[in-house]
């Protein structure tokens, strides 16, 4: 069911070709539409249409509704509004005060262009339009236009009506702390923010991020303006990003439109058409300037389907036209550790008065997900995500925050086709250079680190998945071995960002001989990570939550089928995570101390904070640098080294 509601008369042309043009409602400006209005001409004759008639009946308007009704106001400051709907009740209501409109006085023809307009359009292809302004009605004929008055109720009384229904059109709020704004969406979409991407909102319930949809993101401090945008930034990222499959790109259009608040804004749009995995998929991009902060709206839809891209423009306009900032928002890249700062003098309260704040990992709280293929307990506000381009065989997932993304639980259950070695590279290259598996890398060392970079040059990205890919691996420690035979090890890694992740990882492998070229298998990928020097105090909750995975029978079964069906051994998987799990927690248990203490104590330095024991509570804080130094009591004393392997219960604050 459509909904009626405001939007940009531009883009509304993309959908619905026949509505008329806003600046003289399907006719040519042939005075240029920039002289004054122009005075009604006196009287002559007594019209075409009989005075005292329903309106409806004078036209020949029958009771059949119209299946579609299209609203173009104008504003008495010369703006223009845009409204249409195919919803059946909000056409009712509009036809019922329509009903009611009664034609009265000739007042003779004009030639004034600049009219509000109702077009009204039935499945046949048949159409009426009505001109209006006030309580004046305009009938288009061979001769002129001829302005009648109208008696009962208007044609202003029938638009009211229609916009009534828009106004209140089944909308609700939707908020993203992540980058600061709040917007509208239809009351059965669902929406889902993803770190890097920025706001996805559905067209229907379940499906925030599958097509067609629309993505909003919020650049904070842009260095360029809208109207640059897609000259410096827009364009190039699409060729850069799609490259032979990017198809074409429509020219950059400005657009004025004017928002719910009654502000007036100008926005760009351009439409990129290109291949994605074989399908032909289109990404109308409209940007515009909230202060100095870039914001771009994105509808993504299959090239071709009108009615998919009808439903992904209209929440477009809709997410554009109620955007607003939110007061006290959280910024676009939030502090990754979510630890209190240090107090800004570099000095502490000499009245040594503080307060204690629990930990984020402390304050956890946990809630069911269950997609039928597996389950688990997750944090609230987590995000659970599965790669949409795998099988059972390939199954992959990855649960994180995401207001602190390095936080992140990654399981993929196969990948192939790997080379086994540098020299199998080499070998088959020299014999076949142009095939497409000289693509595939090689590992540099059959072991959980010699895999590592080899996995995220091998993965791909789904459409609605995309990996967190780490780089520049450093093994610290090993922690054991896993289900499958592989090393569990303890390393640190780079993010996208150039920031340091410290993680768990653990695979196994299977050596495939084909020939004369030996190929690798890898199995049971799995990474758990944090911010470096965070680690400690989150690996019990991810812990907690890998163990908790269950795979459903159906799951198991499906895969079985398939493992069969490629001449693979089946194998039991119901308990992998949970045995993962605890390897993982004996492992980390007896890891290397040294590391651990050295890591901490350099990112404590770094950030200005020192680690105290709370001799009553057991329990360990993270406090402003000196704080021991200013406090008198016999309560807080300095951790031992030992006590530095121990996750931090919460920081303490000067008042």
């Amino acid at each position: 069911m459509k909904r009626t509601k405001r939007i940009f008369a531009v883009l509304m042309a993309v959908m619905l070709a026949s509505v008329m043009m806003l600046t003289g409602c399907g006719e040519d400006d042939d005075d240029g539409g920039s002289r004054k209005k122009k005075p009604t001409e006196p009287p002559t004759g007594s019209g075409t249409l009989k005075q005292g008639k329903k309106l409806t009946e004078a036209l020949g308007i029958g009771s059949e509704q119209p299946t579609t009704v299209t609203l173009t106001e104008k504003n008495s400051d010369g703006g223009t509004n845009l409204y249409t709907t195919k919803d059946s009740a909000h056409i009712r209501n509009f036809t019922e005060a329509l009903s009611e409109v009664t034609v009265g006085e000739y007042l003779g023809t004009t030639k004034e262009k600049q009219f509000s307009s109702l077009k009204l359009q039935w499945d046949d292809g048949t159409s009426v339009e009505l001109l209006y302004s006030g309580e004046r009605f305009i009938y288009k004929t061979d001769e002129g236009k001829e302005e009648y008055k109208l008696t009962g109720k208007t044609l202003t009384d029938a638009a009211d009506a229609l916009k009534a229904d828009a106004d209140g059109g089944g909308l609700k709020n939707v908020t993203c702390t992540e980058l600061g704004f709040r917007t509208k969406m239809a009351e059965d979409a669902d929406s889902i923010y993803k770190e890097g991407d920025g706001l996805y909102i559905g067209v229907g319930p379940g499906t925030p991020n599958k097509i067609p949809y629309v993505l909003i993101y919020r650049y904070r401090n842009s260095k360029f303006s809208a109207g640059e945008y897609f000259e410096k930034s827009g364009i190039p990222f699409y060729k850069e990003t799609y490259g032979d499959d990017l198809i074409s790109y429509s020219d950059v259009e400005e657009l004025d439109a004017e928002l719910a608040d009654g502000t007036k804004r100008a926005f760009y749009g351009c439409t990129f058409t290109y291949n994605a995995n074989g399908n032909r998929l289109c990404a109308y991009r409209l940007v515009g300037m909230f202060g100095k902060d870039l914001v771009y709206f994105t509808a993504k839809y299959a090239d071709g389907d009108e009615d998919m891209m009808e439903k992904a423009m209209e929440a477009l306009e809709i997410a554009a036209i109620y955007f607003s900032d939110t007061e006290g928002s959280v910024v676009s890249n939030p502090d990754p550790t979510g630890t209190p700062k240090p107090d800004p003098t570099g000095k502490p309260n000499p009245g040594g008065d503080f307060t204690v704040v629990a930990s984020p990992a402390s304050q956890i709280k946990y809630e069911r997900y269950d997609n039928g293929l597996f389950s688990a307990e997750i944090p609230k506000g987590w995000v659970v995500e599965t790669h949409d381009l795998s099988d059972y065989i390939h199954y992959t997932f990855q649960i994180y925050d995401p207001k602190n993304p390095n936080l992140r639980i990654l399981y993929n259950m196969q990948t192939s086709d790997y080379w086994a070695t540098k020299a199998d590279y080499d070998f088959y290259h020299n014999l076949y250079p142009t095939s497409i598996l000289c693509n595939n890398p090689w590992l540099e060392e059959k072991s959980t680190m010699g895999i590592l970079p080899a996995f995220f040059k091998t993965v791909i990205d789904g459409n609605y998945f995309k990996f967190r890919r780490l780089s520049g691996f450093e093994k610290i420690e090993s922690l054991g071995r896993d289900p499958f035979g592989g090393e569990i090890i303890h390393a640190t890694a780079l993010d996208p960002q150039g920031q340091k992740v410290e993680g768990v990882f653990g695979c196994s492998f299977q050596i495939l001989n084909l020939y004369y070229v030996n190929f690798a298998n890898v199995y049971g990928m799995v990474m758990l990570t944090a911010p470096e020097g965070e680690l400690s105090n989150w690996i019990e909750v991810l812990e907690h939550v890998y163990g908790s995975v269950e795979y459903s029978q159906f799951y198991q079964n499906e895969l079985n089928k398939q493992l069969i069906a490629s001449g693979q051994a089946t194998m039991e998987i119901a308990r992998i995570c949970s045995q993962t799990t605890d390897i993982v927690i004996s492992g980390w248990e007896s890891r290397q101390a040294a590391y651990d203490r050295i890591s901490q104590k350099q990112s404590d330095a770094t950030l200005g904070y020192e680690r105290v024991y709370d001799t009553e509570k057991d329990t360990i804080y993270r406090a402003p640098l000196d704080f021991l130094d200013s406090y008198s009591g016999n309560r807080y004393k300095a951790v031992t080294d030992d006590q530095y392997l121990l996750p931090i219960d919460g920081y303490i604050q000067w008042k």
